[in-house]
């Protein structure tokens, strides 16, 4: 993703997006929801059952 993509502004929200696209850190919840506004997409979190639950 290119930088300018995210809609982030400032250099350390860019190199957060840099950190966790190479794997080097696990995005928190807020970071993630940002991430969605930036994008103009609605982050969906949800459970559901696995294959084998009774």
């Amino acid at each position: 993703m290119e930088p300018d993509a995210t809609g982030t502004s400032g250099r350390h929200d860019q190199s957060a997006v840099a950190r966790f696209e190479a794997g080097g850190t696990v995005p928190t919840l807020v970071v993630l929801e940002r991430l969605a506004r930036a994008l103009h997409m609605r982050l969906n979190v949800r459970f559901s059952p696995s294959a084998d639950a009774a």
